[in-house]
């Protein structure tokens, strides 16, 4: 009897350590869930700002001298919704439909900044190089490796801190919008990893050597 008393108070111990350890897990996991719908929430509430902000700020760019344009003229939009998008990857994933809507609005940013540089290097006469980059983050794409994608920014990367001339815009081929839609159009592209540099496509993965040869 003696044992049989023991027996069941390791078992109702035992039982009620793996409930509380079963609530807690539940409670963690509902507060890291809110945690990062709050998180997205907050992002979504800045980004109206920022859109707000960049309408204001193309009309008054309109109006000044292209050639006194500053670099945060330029990158500072560009720089804080990159930084934005790759903490929401982080957090929720590559996959999540909120961040992917975010994507579109990067790159829309991007193809203004874009916009901006060529008209730089054409009005000012600047020494700038220009790289589109195409990619996908999608496993067993029919439109090309995602791998051999990610090797492709590494190297672009390295790229930029071979030469700080170069200035690499990054679109995924899988996101829709006019503006990223109308740049794949112009350079055919179907394929990734795609570069196009001084207006010339290459697709499939280049070496970074052969990139500084092409530059």
């Amino acid at each position: 009897m003696v044992n049989k008393k023991i027996d069941l108070n390791k078992y109702v111990a035992v039982t009620a350590t793996t409930i509380l350890v079963f609530v807690a897990g539940v409670l963690l996991g509902n507060h890291l869930a809110s945690s990062k719908l709050k998180d997205l929430e907050i992002s979504q509430q800045d980004l109206t700002v920022m859109l707000q902000g960049l309408e204001i700020k193309d009309r008054l760019l309109e109006q000044s001298d292209i050639c006194d344009i500053t670099w945060d003229d330029v990158w500072k939009e560009k720089v804080e919704m990159g930084k934005r998008l790759n903490f929401l990857e982080s957090r929720f994933g590559k996959d999540n439909i909120e961040v992917l809507e975010q994507k579109k609005i990067y790159e829309l940013i991007e193809v203004r900044t874009l916009l901006l540089l060529e008209n730089i290097k054409q009005e000012c006469e600047e020494d700038l190089i220009i790289a589109l980059f195409f990619y996908t983050n999608q496993k067993d794409d029919e439109k090309g490796d995602w791998e051999e994608c990610a090797d492709q920014g590494y190297i672009l990367d390295s790229l930029y801190d071979h030469d700080s001339r170069v200035n690499v815009f990054s679109f995924d081929i899988n996101i829709k919008n006019p503006a990223t839609d109308t740049l794949k159009q112009k350079y055919n592209i179907t394929k990734v990893p795609a570069v196009i540099i001084n207006d010339i496509s290459y697709e499939g993965l280049i070496a970074l050597e052969e990139l500084k040869e092409l530059i």
